[in-house]
């Protein structure tokens, strides 16, 4: 029984691979203040416990981005690697452990050691995406049942516990324990010296006030482009765009910041089905229309993000938007002019500021197989603290530089961004709904669409929506089944 599970999960995975498409709470500055309150340090009040110098041991895709959010050897003169190295260095010795790193090619090469039921692994940290086969496969542990984690805790994602558990069972999750739940979250980038030489006001105002929809968006979009050259024609090369973007980034982000999602819960917490509503398809009518007309630059391919046309066009200030991942928003002070942060706007106004935490991070698993359970959320708890007093504050810092100036509206309009994280159960569980082909799947909204240059969100519902409907039995009966 355990080798055709081994082969089920492995043959799901193999399908999982070919459809990846890509790689709440208070204001972590706030730290100090947080913790001087009459509750005291929670890390502190942690349980005096030892273990030994035992070897915690993470399972990690071989991935310099990935290892950086969990593993630092030295100190460094990068802030926040050198707070990655500080966190753990802190929580070894407060529990005296060692924190192991064992970094795979893909993160998964000794899978069936886990299918297995060793204990060679403590923690995995798969791509997030890939975290519904262990689910499926009966092989994680309930976050919910580990007594030594306080998932309460503001330096756990509200937003992930909320969006991702399955029946009321969380069975992966994230928080302050990794600076990727910030940098895979996507924000909008706008050129300063392109705003004041067309004499228009920076959207800072407009956002704390909760007014910057969609439509404000789309008319400095208008004002944005220009024919730099004077040859009638709008090419990326040698003209301005007021918004330049690319597949996986902007298309994604205009499904879920306008407040849609490809799965919703009930009450009970069972997922159903949400992707095709009168106000995804109103989204995706008016972003095609915007995309496709000659005051924005559109790039499907997927290439190495910082090498694009769309950024290195922001870059060159020959564009007023694009957008980001936060983790990248550093490489843009090499850059002449000077940029801002700002959430993407709301479909209407006083809606709720939303962003979509792209699905290409990591999630924490614990493997049921792990020795230990309560060793290990001891040792997650600690670490999630640890980072949300000494990690974050750094990661914000380095984020709301623009060459060497901190800009403050920036780093006010981050504490709005972080707030309104998504985390789509359909995005990221993409067994949730099914996956044919390379991105041909709902779990992909609005990418699909703009592959494909899809006319109107029915087309693709007609195609997928049974299909989806079936898959999202199929792998409810299989969790249902696990008891």
């Amino acid at each position: 029984m355990k080798i055709i599970k081994f082969l089920a999960v492995t043959l799901a995975l193999i399908a999982v691979i070919v459809t990846l498409g890509c790689s709440g709470g208070k204001d972590p500055r706030h730290v100090t203040d947080t913790f001087s309150s009459d509750t005291g340090d929670p890390f502190e009040a942690l349980p005096h416990e030892t273990f030994d110098g035992y070897g915690f041991n993470v399972l990690i895709r071989n991935l310099q981005t990935c290892i950086n959010d969990m593993f630092q050897e030295e100190q460094t003169d990068d802030k926040v690697q050198s707070a990655v190295y500080n966190r753990n260095k802190r929580v070894e010795n407060r529990l005296n452990i060692k924190l192991v790193c064992t970094a795979k090619d893909d993160g998964f090469t000794e899978l069936d050691s886990i299918f297995a039921g060793d204990d060679d692994y403590d923690l995995i940290l798969p791509h997030a995406r890939y975290c519904a086969l262990y689910t499926a496969g009966g092989y994680l542990y309930d976050w919910n049942l580990i007594q030594t984690i306080n998932l309460d805790g503001e330096w756990w994602d509200q937003n992930c516990r909320k969006s991702l558990s399955i029946n009321k069972k969380l069975m992966y999750m994230t928080g302050d324990i990794s600076y990727w739940s910030y940098g895979a979250t996507n924000l909008l980038l706008f050129n300063k010296d392109l705003f004041d030489e067309n004499g228009l006001e920076y959207p800072y105002q407009a956002v704390r006030n909760n007014s910057w929809t969609i439509d404000d968006f789309e008319t400095l979009i208008r004002k944005g482009k220009k024919d730099l050259n004077g040859d009638g024609k709008m090419t990326v090369s040698d003209d301005q765009f007021g918004y330049m973007t690319m597949g996986f980034i902007g298309d994604v982000q205009a499904y879920h910041a306008t407040g849609n999602t490809v799965v919703n819960k009930d009450a009970d917490d069972t997922p159903y089905i949400s992707y095709y509503t009168k106000r995804a398809e109103s989204v995706w009518t008016w972003y095609k229309n915007l995309i496709y007309s000659d005051c924005c630059y559109f790039q499907d391919s997927l290439v190495n993000y910082m090498t694009t046309d769309a950024v290195i066009g922001f870059r060159e200030g020959r564009s007023l938007f694009t957008d980001i991942n936060t983790v990248n928003v550093p490489l843009m002070r090499s850059m002449d002019d000077e940029f801002g942060i700002i959430p993407w706007p709301t479909y209407l106004e006083g809606e709720k500021f939303l962003t979509n935490v792209d699905a290409g991070m990591h999630l924490f698993c614990i493997p049921l197989s792990a020795k230990n359970v309560n060793r290990t959320g001891l040792i997650l708890e600690a670490l999630c603290i640890a980072g949300h007093q000494d990690v974050i504050p750094e990661y914000y810092e380095v984020t709301v530089k623009s060459r060497d100036t901190r800009d403050d509206e920036s780093y006010e309009m981050l504490d709005i961004i972080f707030r309104g994280r998504v985390y789509d159960l359909g995005y990221y569980n993409v067994q949730l709904t099914g996956s044919v082909g390379a991105n041909e799947a709902i779990a992909n909204n609005f990418k699909y669409l703009t592959e494909n240059k899809v006319g109107s969100m029915a087309v693709a519902w007609s195609k997928y929506g049974k299909m989806a409907q079936e898959r999202m039995d199929d792998y409810l009966d299989t969790l249902a089944g696990l008891g």
